[in-house]
């Protein structure tokens, strides 16, 4: 299982300079918020004028907003491409959580709290949130129908306890105690692992295992 695929093709030269220039803001926007960004700055680090840069996204929160639909279109291929080859959707469904703990440790907690508070930004998470809620339900149902997952689980109710919590999580500024990733990690595999059937459970070991072994190969090379 290879999971470092979209993060080996951000640093590709295949990107157009659009992409780049959203690719740079994206991982800008994440690490220093969105109040830590400043469109000169951009210009600056991509060694572009600042006239360009205006003329191509208008202001800050154009930017923003594009950089959003890249990033999540460019996930969604990668995601997409893997679960072509993959075993089963329980792999699908730890390499999707891999990529996103690694992407995690880039991003700064208020980042998203901050995007909210732009109109455009938080119509498209909205949209996007409906989106991936019933890419979800179809993917629970597969592996109930699939028999990974308990075939009396309420697949509906499982997402919406999941969004409660991290609501409630977000709400309590638990990641300023503990880190984001952690939090993430346990939300995810709490509720996933909950709910496996003896078959799924073995297929969820043996996933975890084989990102551990790709892991520690990739740290001794």
């Amino acid at each position: 299982m290879h999971t470092r695929n979209e993060s080996n093709e951000a640093r590709g030269d295949t990107l157009s300079p659009r992409e780049r220039i959203l690719l740079h803001a994206t991982q800008q926007f994440r690490r220093k918020g969105v109040k830590g960004v400043k469109m000169d700055d951009v210009a600056e680090a991509l060694g572009m004028s600042k006239r360009t840069l205006y003329e191509m996204f208008g202001n800050k929160e154009n930017l923003l907003l594009e950089s959003m639909r890249c990033i999540s279109l460019r996930h969604e291929r990668t995601y997409a491409q893997f679960a072509q080859q993959a075993q089963s959707p329980v792999e699908v469904f730890v390499y999707a959580t891999t990529l996103q703990l690694r992407d995690i440790d880039g991003i700064n907690p208020a980042f998203m709290n901050e995007a909210m508070r732009y109109g455009p930004v938080r119509q498209f998470l909205e949209e996007l949130k409906a989106e991936r809620h019933e890419k979800s339900l179809a993917f629970l149902r597969r592996c109930i129908d699939d028999g990974y997952l308990r075939p009396d689980l309420n697949a509906e109710l499982m997402l919406e306890l999941q969004a409660v919590i991290f609501q409630a999580v977000m709400a309590a500024e638990l990641y300023k105690r503990y880190p984001f990733k952690e939090i993430v990690n346990i939300l995810n595999y709490m509720n996933f692992r909950g709910q496996c059937t003896e078959k799924g459970l073995k297929e969820l070991n043996r996933c975890l295992a084989s990102i551990e072994q790709s892991d520690t190969n990739e740290s001794i090379l």
